[in-house]
């Protein structure tokens, strides 16, 4: 239960958001509708007409108007157990009631229980007593705040709310809170859910928050600020006659589209790039905003491929490919250099306001400095990437390399195995366990190459899980995968500390190479 559907309520009535109690305001509905039509199958007719007047208030009005309402499609079975209108439910079949969403077969579920347990007293008088009871010691206490920041901070205060997705605050916010007109606010609200059932929640509300950090730089977004955060930049949006159906249509559906497109491996660039010899990877870059020492990068990733996509002209769009390519490296850098959050951040908002003044004096942030590029060089070649955190650093750099690698043959993108690519060690990291290996490989040299790039290879998920802890010999024969950095480890005879070494130097050029190290 979200927002309340606004309509003709009576002249004096209210309609509140609910902020916390959802669940219990509905059951209790539901509950008062079991008791309701008990009484009436009973014959008790003046407790039928109690109960119906606790779910709708006796008042004149032009329709009736339930106490409590739900958003979505679930209102319209909600409304008709409440309203005792359930013939198209109760022919309902067995398997036609479990096609329902699960959301509409809950409540289903839930008053089918109540009725359930009311016929089993068969005590009509047990039942009014249980009534009675319900109505004259059962209390709900309400707390009206002044605005919906003092209604959040109450329910964060309670310790409820922390691991809530905001992207229903946020619908809130720019369905009602940014738009006057009721109708136009039940339209936008109808397309806003329609957009979660055709992206993912967590898309809607990252698209929401980077298009508000993008406008208010100068803010910290703070965990669990997120909501308080949006609406001062929603706030700040519509002061200048702007409202939130501009923001839905020419803000948040191009950049979950953006988004979407990101996390599908389905954005690339032009050609036509420049003096771009590498055109920058857009999978690598968003990958980079996954990795909690980059993901500033996300910043500047979004602003400037939504300027690229915007601009008609050939000129602007090869000028966002050369900043793309260089943020690339930038990414790289963050990724494996760990500035403080701070100063990651402030780099990436002084990358976009260089962007956005052409003007500017200064040096460009994109720029890496020569001890910047030293940093890189140096992690590159004795940095360990083949488990915790620092594998999927390993995992970026190596589907970089290999999507470079691929597109200088002219072959195929990654994009069919992406989603279960995984990094194969070449040493087994229980190698000590295994005869083969533990009789060529000792402690030292073990410890010094199990986890740097020249041991670690792409592969699938299945071809990896075949391989595990096996020989060399069964492991080169399951090697000639799409990816060419893997299929290369084919022309190794053995894999002694020698190779990996060989190997490992190959790699650290390529990277030298495609981020111009």
């Amino acid at each position: 239960m979200e927002t309340q559907t606004k309509k003709d309520i009576g002249k004096n009535a209210k309609l509140y958001d609910l902020h916390d109690g959802q669940q219990r305001l509905a059951t209790l509905c539901l509950l008062l509708a079991a008791l309701r039509d008990y009484f009436h199958r009973a014959g008790v007719v003046e407790e039928a007409r109690i109960a119906q007047n606790m779910i709708y208030p006796p008042m004149r009005r032009r329709e009736d108007v339930a106490r409590v309402e739900l958003n979505g499609t679930k209102d319209n079975l909600f409304r008709s157990i409440l309203s005792n209108k359930m013939d198209s439910v109760n022919t309902l079949s067995p398997t036609e009631r479990k096609a329902l969403p699960i959301d509409q077969q809950l409540l289903l579920n839930a008053y089918d229980y109540f009725t359930y347990r009311l016929d089993e007293l068969k005590d009509h008088g047990r039942v009014i007593e249980f009534f009675d009871n319900l109505k004259d010691d059962v209390f709900l206490l309400v707390g009206i705040t002044s605005d919906t920041k003092m209604a959040r901070n109450i329910v964060m205060g309670q310790g409820k709310g922390k691991n809530m997705e905001p992207v229903d605050e946020l619908k809130g916010i720019v369905c009602f809170n940014s738009i006057d007109d009721e109708t136009e606010q039940d339209n936008l609200l109808q397309e806003w859910n329609q957009l979660c059932n055709d992206q993912s929640r967590d898309r809607i509300s990252n698209a929401c928050l980077l298009l508000a950090q993008l406008k208010l730089p100068q803010r910290r977004l703070r965990k669990h600020g997120e909501i308080d955060f949006f609406e001062d930049y929603m706030t700040l949006y519509c002061r200048g006659g702007l409202d939130g159906r501009h923001f839905y249509e020419k803000e948040l559906k191009p950049t979950v589209s953006l988004l979407e497109r990101l996390e599908g491996d389905s954005f690339s660039f032009s050609e036509d790039a420049g003096q771009v010899k590498v055109l920058p990877s857009a999978t690598f870059l968003y990958a980079a905003t996954k990795i909690q020492t980059a993901k500033d990068v996300a910043l500047p990733l979004v602003f400037l491929i939504g300027e690229y996509t915007k601009a008609s002209e050939l000129e602007v769009r090869k000028l966002m490919i050369n900043y793309l390519a260089e943020l690339e490296k930038l990414a790289l850098w963050m990724m494996l250099a760990k500035p403080k959050p701070k100063d990651r951040r402030q780099r990436c908002l002084e990358a976009i306001k260089y962007v956005q003044d052409q003007s500017a004096q200064g040096s460009n942030p994109f720029m890496l400095q020569n001890e910047e590029i030293d940093v890189i060089k140096q992690r590159l070649r004795t940095g360990e990437y083949g488990k915790g955190a620092p594998s999927r650093v390993g995992k970026a750099v190596l589907e970089r390399l290999n999507e470079f690698e691929l597109a200088n043959k002219n072959q195929a993108e990654l994009t069919p195995f992406h989603k279960t690519l995984q990094l194969e060690h070449v040493l087994p990291q229980k190698w000590q366990n295994v005869k083969y290996w533990s009789e060529r490989w000792n402690d030292d040299d073990a410890n010094t190459w199990l986890n740097r790039l020249g041991n670690l290879a792409l592969l699938n998920q299945k071809v990896n899980a075949k391989v595990s802890n096996g020989s060399f010999d069964l492991k080169r024969k399951e090697y000639m995968s799409p990816y060419p950095l893997t299929q290369l480890i084919t022309g190794y005879s053995d894999w002694s500390p020698k190779e990996v070494e060989g190997n490992h130097s190959r790699i650290i050029d390529l990277a030298i190479k495609v981020w111009k190290l």
